[in-house]
């Protein structure tokens, strides 16, 4: 039995096989740990065949489309089985794909990937395929009290900052604003947050092609930015905070129950670290006005 295992946000995943295991892509290789006496969960990976893989028995669920990502060209699908199982179920539509389906199903801390790869591939087996273990992370994440959100974040001396926006806003502009003014990238799309006793600490996570080791900050200050013609911090809090700061976030929710731990999970957050809405100019003057708040 070949194993591998990851570490990505607090959360340590096994996977075995009895085929060889390895990440192809560079964005999961520096999230690889030598080994894992305890494992938040272990899954059990091997190949399937067939052109189905239908979740009859599925009760509630979410679909997602990859197709018009410069890496990707697959569909997903993520939901709750009617006896509890969790499944993720991922379809490939590209025609070079090493694969043409991959299912994941899991409860508790046991799980099963089931990967249908085309025929002549390499024997050994890649377990990570877009966004199969994104997918999982986050709810993983959800069910510990975190939650994974678009966002950049930076390191500047030990004080975290991170800053939020849909896409195309200005996330990795800030961040390379802030890496001229001497500060170090943690990530610049999407990063996981996880709540302390009285810390918020953001990790990067695995991305494809991002070469890139396992970084996390505690946070000092969120900002919920935008473009402007001119610069300015402004103060939120309360329900506001909380509500525009969860509109960013990643999550699935099946039941009232998900919405509910994840909107307190989004809240504690906001009661630990001060949240600001921010305008900015694309030059390094807003990196001198976030600095001066002397988080």
């Amino acid at each position: 039995m070949k194993t591998i295992c990851i570490s990505v946000a607090n959360i340590t995943i096994r996977m075995s096989a009895e085929e060889p295991l390895d990440f192809s892509d560079a964005g999961f290789r520096g999230f690889v740990i030598a080994s894992a006496d305890e494992a938040d969960i272990c899954i059990s990976v091997s190949d399937a065949t067939g052109d189905t893989h239908s979740e009859a028995d599925r009760e509630s669920w979410i679909v997602g489309d990859c197709r018009d990502m410069e890496f990707s060209e697959n569909i997903w699908e993520i939901g709750v089985t009617k006896n509890g199982e969790n499944y993720i179920v991922v379809d490939s539509y590209r025609h070079d794909s090493e694969y043409s389906w991959v299912k994941m199903r899991y409860k508790g801390n046991c799980g099963k990937i089931q990967i249908c790869r085309r025929p002549q591939q390499s024997p050994t087996i890649d377990p990570y395929i877009f966004p199969t273990i994104n997918l999982l992370i986050s709810n993983l994440l959800a069910k510990s009290n975190g939650f994974m959100i678009h966002s950049s974040v930076v390191d500047d001396g030990g004080k975290g900052y991170l800053f939020t926006a849909v896409s195309g806003t200005g996330k990795s502009t800030m961040a390379k604003l802030w890496k001229e003014k001497g500060a170090t990238i943690v990530n610049d799309d999407m990063i996981a947050i996880t709540n302390g006793e009285n810390t918020v600490e953001a990790h990067n996570i695995p991305m494809s092609y991002y070469n890139q080791e396992p970084r996390k900050i505690a946070l000092r200050g969120i900002f919920l930015i935008s473009q402007s013609p001119t610069n300015f911090i402004r103060p939120i809090s309360g329900a506001t905070a909380v509500l525009k700061l969860a509109a960013n976030t990643i999550y699935h929710p099946f039941t009232k129950e998900d919405s509910t731990r994840h909107i307190k999970s989004v809240a504690e957050s906001v009661q630990h670290v001060r949240l600001f809405e921010l305008g900015f100019k694309p030059d390094t003057d807003i990196v001198d006005e976030v600095r001066k708040l002397n988080l």
